[in-house]
């Protein structure tokens, strides 16, 4: 693997590309030679540099028990010209990426007995490397999915498992928000000693402030991502 000293940057090599969807695709990194990459925890993100001078954030979305593959979902924005638009035009398998090693802004608390997570469209990716940890580790969460369509949702088949345990719940909308995830009435009869994390569309998460402005402001966790600002914010 090949890291630039200097800027602390590793080149990694797209082993994988999926999609997930048809606006959505994974890519999986790898180092050279398949040899261990830098640990990460879960929620973790990491900033990869594109063609075209771009730098953006993309949470780990795979098993922080992976020593060798970082995953990432990559949406694709309508009428993007930037990070987006080099991932689906540009970045194909086999192809080769400079990145930051991992960093996070939004980790999961290590004393919460219970988790509470509610990710819309793309924001499921950090939930999707949390998820592991927690069921390895055998404390309670349940996943909200807020997605359009079954068809507009990403790693379906991993969450088709989860829905099947019992753990998370599909919400599709259709495209009208009033027909998806009821923010407050889910909130209702959570206990406040449960810790909260939402990624996800600005609607989704003025909803979940609103609704847990009379929590714990340590128990509520926000991620959101800009260029190469840091990736998440907590509480209100």
């Amino acid at each position: 693997m090949t890291v630039d000293q200097k800027n602390e940057l590793m080149r990694l090599d797209v082993v994988g590309v999926k999609d997930e969807t048809p606006m959505i695709r994974s890519f999986e990194l790898a180092a050279p030679g398949g040899n261990e990459l830098p640990s990460f925890t879960a929620g973790a993100h990491i900033i990869v540099h594109l063609p075209g001078g771009y730098e953006r954030q993309y949470s780990l979305s795979g098993d922080p028990a992976d020593a060798r593959r970082y995953r990432l979902g990559v949406l694709k924005l309508e009428n993007g010209r930037g990070g987006s638009a080099a991932f689906h035009r540009e970045i194909e398998l086999g192809d080769s990426l400079s990145v930051s090693a991992p960093r996070n802004h939004f980790g999961l608390d290590e004393a919460a007995e219970h988790f509470r997570f509610i990710a819309g469209g793309i924001g499921i990716t950090p939930f999707m490397s949390m998820v592991p940890v927690l069921k390895r580790e055998g404390r309670a969460f349940h996943l909200d999915i807020c997605t359009r369509t079954r068809a507009e949702t990403p790693f379906l088949d991993e969450l088709d498992r989860l829905v099947e345990q019992g753990v998370a719940r599909f919400h599709h909308d259709g495209g009208n928000p009033d027909n998806g995830l009821q923010v407050e009435e889910s909130l209702r009869e959570v206990d406040l000693s449960c810790h909260v994390y939402c990624c996800g569309p600005m609607g989704l998460m003025k909803a979940v402030r609103k609704t847990s402005r009379h929590w714990p402001r340590d128990n509520i966790h926000f991620e959101l991502f800009g260029s190469t600002q840091p990736a998440a914010k907590t509480g209100t």
